[in-house]
């Protein structure tokens, strides 16, 4: 009977490093944070600067609190198509080109299931994107010009 248990408990152990494990690969066991500031407005964004995090994005989370928003940088400048995929709530996005905003999608809907997805795209080429709570945009009267400026978070 104690055998039995020592394995168990073996085999749990294994188990539960072989997770922790997937789970740091898979890019949240190293989240990164940015400031980020556009006008008189602060936004605490966690980094999307990985491909896996990329994809992943926001997909399968409840919600995202005011003040929020998750900050994708990319290496090359491009037309960055995102999709709604997984999403439990509308979001914003804020399309970058280096610190200035050059478009944005106000209030995008959840996807319909068994519909394809709708991809959303800047109208300009842009190596940075920011994704906020849905009407954020609108009430911080954020427009296409605006300046950011963006800090490392010490967290």
């Amino acid at each position: 009977m104690k055998k039995n248990i020592l394995i168990l408990i073996g085999i749990f152990i294994v188990i539960a490093f072989s997770v922790l494990k997937f789970y740091y690969r898979s890019g949240r066991g190293d989240i990164k944070y940015s400031n980020i500031t556009i006008g008189n407005v602060n936004v605490i964004a966690e980094l999307a600067d990985t491909p896996q995090k990329q994809y992943r994005g926001l997909s399968g989370r409840e919600s995202l609190e005011n003040g929020k928003g998750m900050l994708f940088i990319f290496k090359n400048y491009g037309k960055y198509p995102f999709v709604m995929r997984d999403m439990k709530f509308s979001i914003d996005i804020i399309w970058i080109r280096d610190n200035a905003v050059v478009d944005v999608s106000e209030n995008l809907p959840l996807p319909v299931f068994g519909n394809l997805l709708i991809e959303y795209s800047p109208s300009s080429n842009i190596n940075k994107v920011l994704e906020v709570p849905a009407e954020f945009v609108k009430a911080n009267n954020i427009k296409i010009g605006d300046n950011l400026e963006i800090a490392d978070r010490k967290t």
